[in-house]
């Protein structure tokens, strides 16, 4: 993964979530729900406790702040409900990540559900694939990501983020030995988009085989 600086690469997909800026309304996603309050004439939103804690920690991720933002993720976590938990372990997940420590970043991405309706669902697709993959656990990171990419062929919005998935894939067909599998998900990615930079990088893994 190194050879084709594939670490860089999907890092640098993932950053541009934190770097999006703080959100104009609240999400589907539970950590950023807020409450509603009916005044009469309108509906307002009152950000949680929590809410404030995830962009709080966004922002300082977005800064290079690693080791603040994580104990901002973990002050969140306290505060989280039941529904915002699995932002929170995202997070906590994203940010163990960054700070190389992989044992710990897959543990708490294995309390996120996989709910497609999240913001940050599509990353957590990426994230969990290749922590899965670093971890050993070729078979699971297969049966994850084959599921997302069967989930998501069609839909362009999330092209990119596909072609990923296949570039990763093929490392778990590797690891298991299945090499034509391998270069059959490195030549899908290709054709997902020639003149990407993961294309660059696919073409590069597959000459290697």
């Amino acid at each position: 993964m190194s050879s084709i600086g594939l670490g860089n690469l999907i890092a640098g997909k993932l950053i541009n979530m934190v770097k999006e800026g703080e959100r104009d309304q609240p999400s589907a996603v539970g950590g950023v729900r807020a409450a509603e309050i009916d005044t009469g004439d309108e509906i307002e939103w009152i950000s949680s406790e929590t809410t404030e804690l995830i962009e709080t920690g966004r922002n300082l991720l977005a800064q290079g702040k690693n080791d603040s933002a994580l104990s901002v993720f973990e002050e969140a976590l306290d505060f989280a409900d039941f529904e915002e938990e699995s932002e929170v372990y995202f997070y906590l997940g994203y940010t163990y990540d960054l700070l190389g420590q992989t044992a710990s970043a897959l543990r708490n991405i294995s309390y996120v559900e996989a709910d497609n309706t999240y913001d940050f669902y599509h990353d957590l697709a990426l994230l969990k694939g290749k922590l899965l993959i670093e971890t050993f656990d070729y078979e699971e990171a297969l049966g994850w990501l084959n599921s997302y990419i069967k989930e998501n062929k069609s839909n362009n919005s999330v092209r990119d983020t596909v072609q990923t998935a296949h570039l990763l894939s093929s490392f778990a067909y590797s690891g298991m030995g299945r090499d034509s599998n391998a270069r059959n998900a490195l030549s899908e990615s290709i054709e997902l988009d020639p003149s990407s930079e993961t294309a660059s990088a696919a073409r590069k893994l597959l000459n290697q085989m």
